[in-house]
């Protein structure tokens, strides 16, 4: 291919890469013009990624709207009582105003 990809095609043509594409698509009806064995594994590659993403996003919306009222920590009692410790600023920055940590003295 003298472009080396569609992107290049659009430019040095001057059309869309949907006409271009459109245009692969009837040259493949008519011609017998097919994946070779790596671009069909690429492809079959791709419809999983896609798939795997569109999961993702379910579950990750699925996990946004759960709702709970309280989360437990533990942690050792040298942590606790540590006031050098950062994670008391670090989960009050995360937080912010709706976290009411107990302070050991």
């Amino acid at each position: 291919m003298e472009a080396e990809g569609f992107h290049s095609a659009q430019e040095q043509l001057s059309i869309s890469t949907s006409t271009i594409s459109s245009n692969m698509g009837q040259l493949e009806v008519r011609g017998g013009f097919r994946l070779i064995q790596k671009g069909k594994s690429l492809h079959q590659t791709l419809i999983e990624f896609f798939s795997a993403m569109k999961n993702f996003q379910a579950k990750t919306e699925d996990l946004r709207n759960l709702q709970h009222d309280e989360v437990h920590l533990g942690m050792l009692d040298d942590l606790a009582t540590d006031d050098n410790c950062l994670l008391h600023a670090a989960l009050s920055w995360f937080y912010g105003p709706y976290l009411d940590l107990p302070r050991y003295a």
